[in-house]
């Protein structure tokens, strides 16, 4: 078992290395640096066969120099895959880790994750936690993981909040649970008037609370589960999240929705945009893993 991170051969910022490092540091878990190339040997002429060796070459050589950046108690590896996609490699890679870690979409908005077509790809086809780390993430080489939020999206997250309390348990991070409501808005375009949107925001806050106690309440009787509440609140999904603190070594937590397989993560519409906006890593577990193995 492994933390496998999946590197561009330009990635100046390192961003997926560093949040990569984190976990490994945090779990114990070895590191795999791994880069994809694109293409096959398969009707390839000579000319694009040298082509796609010196990309694997200097491929290598990018990976050497990253390998040299993590903290000496880590034990890492790394290696170059061809395959037909960037994101058919990854998952082939990583058949036999534990974590798959990824970085956010070069267009996104900077300090927040970015889903694009590889991690949206990866979302829907991977049947072990995914890692998405913010555009250009910066923490510390020896920063660990130290504190988990849970996504709640209503009762169903029982399991997830239990499976989370089990994993930060053996991160040895503390737990929290976070719910993020956005401001209604009236037909007309403009937000509700101050004293019943004030009205309206208190009751589904104190609605939503009575719902995590139950959460956790159910998730006690299957781990030790202790956990801080908070709500984020906005009027719009940035604002939401932006309105519970972070610091760094936080990550959060989302659960696949129930359309998809078991087996593969598969992200709702409320909670891509949850992700979408989040400021800091958010790690994306699939319903089989769900609660967590002991």
């Amino acid at each position: 078992m492994s933390v496998l991170v999946g590197l561009l051969p330009d990635d100046r910022f390192r961003a997926p290395l560093r949040l990569g490092i984190s976990m490994a540091l945090s779990s114990g878990l070895p590191l795999r640096l791994c880069t994809i190339v694109s293409g096959t040997s398969s009707g390839l002429n000579a000319v694009d066969t040298e082509y796609l060796d010196t990309v694997e070459k200097s491929a290598a050589a990018g990976l050497a120099e990253m390998a040299g950046l993590v903290a000496s108690e880590v034990a890492v590896t790394t290696e170059v895959r061809r395959a037909r996609s960037v994101s058919a490699g990854l998952l082939e890679a990583a058949a036999d880790a534990s974590y798959l870690v990824v970085g956010s979409s070069p267009s996104g908005v900077l300090g927040r994750v970015a889903l694009g077509g590889i991690g949206d790809r990866l979302l829907h086809g991977s049947s072990i936690p995914v890692g998405l780390a913010p555009r250009e993430y910066a923490v510390d080489s020896r920063t660990r993981i130290n504190r988990l939020t849970v996504a709640f999206g209503g009762t169903a997250s029982a399991d997830l909040i239990a499976a989370t309390a089990v994993r930060a348990a053996a991160l040895g991070a503390e737990l929290r649970i976070a719910s993020f409501n956005v401001h209604p808005v009236s037909l007309f375009g403009s937000m509700i008037e101050t004293g019943p949107q004030s009205l309206v925001v208190e009751r589904w806050a104190a609605a939503k609370r009575v719902e995590i106690d139950a959460a956790l309440q159910a998730a006690r009787s299957s781990a030790a589960t202790d956990a801080e509440v908070v709500v984020g609140q906005g009027n719009s999904w940035a604002e939401a999240l932006s309105g519970v603190p972070w610091r760094a070594g936080d990550v959060l937590v989302v659960g696949s929705g129930a359309g998809g397989l078991a087996e593969r993560v598969f992200i709702g519409s409320q909670a891509s945009k949850v992700i979408r906006h989040s400021p800091v890593p958010v790690v994306c577990v699939p319903r089989q893993l769900v609660p967590a193995p002991s």
